[in-house]
Parts: structure tokens; sequence; C-alpha cells
């Protein structure tokens, strides 16, 4: 597993509101958006990213399950499934109240930490190195503003 990860939540976690991300408009726009910022990163930034498949399973407030599959090369989103993905490098779960209380929060990041802290969200690498390295950046909030920052090119 790659620093990826953190970015294709971020993807997740940028939307107004959790509903509103789940409709297909909406996740394009920010697939779109993400895959803008990605392509104006040093190709080294887009080779440490690589290619991933990850599933996001978000428990929504109505009781239903949504199964995200996303699958990147070299950084960008090349394609989304709402039937999730098979054989998944990265998993993410999560639910929608936790994806609003991140993206309401004055500390976007701060909350994400918090929430995975928490166990309210999930990352599970299916590699020890992919383990190890996740581990490793989930750790730092410094290197998670980076990425976020300089991929969603949003103010420090």
């Amino acid at each position: 597993m790659r620093y990826g990860i953190l970015l294709l939540l971020a993807v997740v976690l940028t939307a107004s509101s959790a509903h509103g991300l789940f409709e297909s408009l909406s996740l394009d726009y920010y697939i779109d958006r993400y895959n803008t910022n990605i392509d104006q990163a040093p190709v080294i930034l887009k080779t440490i990213l690589g290619s991933e498949q990850v599933e996001i399973r978000v428990a929504l407030d109505n009781g239903s399950l949504l199964d995200l599959g996303i699958e990147t090369d070299m950084g960008s989103i090349i394609s989304v499934s709402y039937s999730g993905i098979a054989d998944p490098s990265i998993a993410i779960e999560t639910s929608e109240q936790t994806i609003d209380e991140v993206i309401g929060s004055p500390d976007p990041i701060g909350a994400f930490q918090q929430a995975r802290d928490r166990g309210d969200i999930m990352i599970t690498a299916n590699k020890i190195p992919g383990k190890i390295k996740v581990s490793t950046l989930l750790s730092s909030m410094e290197v998670l503003r980076f990425f976020y920052q300089r991929v969603f090119a949003l103010p420090a």
C-alpha cells in the first residue's frame, strides 16, 4: 500500500456532505478535481502513489451500505465501481455520520485522525510492507496535511 490511500480517502472526505458525495455527479466532480491536481504533481509523487485497488465501504444513515471500488494508476483514479472491487489491495470502512463529522470539522485532518483512532475509520492493507507504510504515514498529522493540501490545492 502506498500514500494513495490517504488521497483516495480525501476524495471521499472533501465533499460538502456525505449524502451529496454519493450522488454520481458529485463523486465525478471530486474525482476530476483529484485527478487534475494529481496530474500536476511531480512524477515521483505519482510513482509513490502507484496503482491500487481500493474498496471503500460506507454505512449510510438510512441503514444501507455503499460499496465503492476505486482503481488507481500512477496515482490517478481510472475507474470507480458502485459494487465494490474484487481483491482490493486496500479496504476502508466508515460511516456516513463519521464522514459528515470530518467534513464539518474546522480541522478535517485532525478529525480524520481522531475518527481513525476511535475505530470509526478503518483502513486495512493486505500486505505487510503496505501496513508498515500506512501505519507510519497515518501516525503523522503533518504528513497528512502536506498531502491533503498538495493534492487538493487548499490553503495551508
